[in-house]
């Protein structure tokens, strides 16, 4: 048995091998089957229909020959076997993701991305005027729209921003600014001057927004 080494890059790759959809169980029938890799000791998540989850797993020729326990899995083991402890931790299936959003994505690479990192307000708006200046061909009508903003380490630095700190900018553009998850958004007044439409009926309920929003 080979001793235990370095698991970070094994388990990537083995991870990848959830999503061909080989079938292996605690019952497999080919007990004479040696695995080229076994991996024990962890919590690994099948994404089958119960979401069962096993304690280890043997590959022969890249492909998951069985899904078990500590004691099932021993018979897969053998001299050339290479075996890696996973002390307890997670293997679960890679290039799973059921919320993607690839068209977006490949917009964001042409938007001035803020790159989810952690800036206060000065940062920020050095940020944005950089990708005003490398824009310099746009017209005053040409929206520049901001992505990726770590809206709350922003706010941890200001306690709030408004369209004031936007209309410090050297440019008459309008501009959107969306925070990472795309549930909050920062515009100068350019752009509220473009958003802006016929006010709604009033009733006796209507009051007044504070002037920040």
């Amino acid at each position: 048995m080979k001793a235990p080494g370095s698991i970070s890059s094994l388990l990537l790759a083995v991870a990848l091998l959830f999503s061909t959809g080989s079938a292996a169980s605690e019952k497999s029938n080919n007990k004479t089957v040696i695995a080229d890799t076994v991996f024990h000791n962890g919590s690994i998540y099948s994404l089958d229909l119960l979401s069962t989850k096993y304690t280890a797993l043997a590959v022969k020729d890249g492909r998951i020959a069985f899904l078990g326990d500590e004691e099932g899995i021993q018979s897969y083991i053998a001299k050339n076997t290479s075996v890696f402890n996973l002390e307890g931790r997670m293997m679960m299936p890679g290039l799973v993701d059921a919320h993607m959003h690839p068209l977006r994505g490949g917009a964001s690479l042409l938007k001035c991305n803020m790159n989810f990192q952690p800036l206060g307000l000065r940062k920020v708006l050095e940020k944005i005027q950089s990708c005003l200046d490398d824009d310099k061909d746009k017209s005053n009508e040409d929206w520049l729209e901001v992505i990726s903003l770590d809206y709350y380490a922003l706010v941890d630095d200001t306690g709030g921003v408004t369209k004031k700190d936007l209309d410090k900018l050297k440019t008459k553009r309008p501009i959107l600014v969306a925070s990472a998850d795309s549930h909050t958004f920062w515009v100068n007044s350019a752009a509220l001057k473009l958003l802006a439409g016929p006010a709604p009926p009033t009733t006796e309920d209507t009051f007044d927004l504070p002037e920040q929003h």
